[in-house]
Order: structure tokens, then sequence, then C-alpha cells
């Protein structure tokens, strides 16, 4: 119950820099943890980060690389939220569903939407992080076919 405590003072704290996209009014529950303290890792100053990473340090499950990426984007698919990392699991839904992942309702035109979501917050680095990205959950993809 801590932890659920602290990632709604996190989330209400950090609305403004780390969950732009999210509703004021959204219910952080147990579930949502580990999708706070990626929001915080990813998004945040230096405070937030270090919120972040308390948050996940308390989560106790084995960690694969991009796993942060793909709780915050199932987390936002289900909600509806049309963010970076909704749009990176909607390029991978084809491959994670196929190694078992359930998936909400993929977006539309998840590459494009991607691209102009970064171009939107990095400017002339959209492209380079376009590509970290991919590679991010590439590598994500290749580590949970490694762990099945």
């Amino acid at each position: 119950m801590v932890r659920v405590r602290e990632a709604r003072r996190a989330f209400r704290r950090f609305r403004s820099i780390c969950f732009r996209s999210s509703s004021p009014d959204l219910a952080i529950g147990a579930a949502d943890v580990p999708w706070v303290a990626a929001q915080l890792i990813l998004h945040g100053n230096e405070e937030a980060r270090a919120m972040g990473s308390r948050l996940s340090a308390t989560t106790s499950r084995s960690k694969l690389p991009g796993e942060d990426l793909v709780v915050a984007g199932l987390h936002d698919l289900s909600h509806g939220i049309a963010s970076a990392n909704a749009f990176l699991v909607s390029i991978a839904a084809p491959r994670l569903t196929a190694l078992g992942l359930d998936l909400p309702k993929r977006l539309p035109d998840p590459e494009l939407g991607l691209y102009r979501v970064l171009a939107a917050r990095h400017g002339d680095a959209a492209h380079a992080r376009y590509n970290a990205l991919i590679r991010r959950m590439v590598s994500y993809q290749r580590a949970l076919a490694c762990a099945r």
C-alpha cells in the first residue's frame, strides 16, 4: 500500500512533466506502480527519475531490457492514451501477440503516430529517438522470446 501511495503522490507532483497526456483524475492502483515508475524515469527531471528508481526498485519482478516501455505502452493503450509508448507497442503488436502477450486494441498508423509524437517533443532529434525506441523494442522482443 505504501508503493501505491508513493506512486499517487509522484503522479500528482510530476503530472505536468511526466504525465501530461493522462487525465488528472486518473486513479492509480497497485497495477499502475510500474507504469508510474517507468514514466518518471523516461520523462522526468533528476528528482522524478530518482523517485521512479525508488518505485521501480520496490517492484520485485525480473526486468527485461525495454520492459518499461512495454508496461507504459500497455497502460496507455488500455486507457486510450495515444502516447509514444502506446504507438511503440502498437508497432510491435504482431510479434508481442505471437509471444503470448494479451494486448488492447492497437492504435491506427502507429509508425506515423510515433514519429509525430516524437517530432512534437524532440524536434530534429525525432528520427534518432524513433530508431532508438525501435531498437529497444526489438531487444525486449528477443529477450522475451528467450525467456519463454
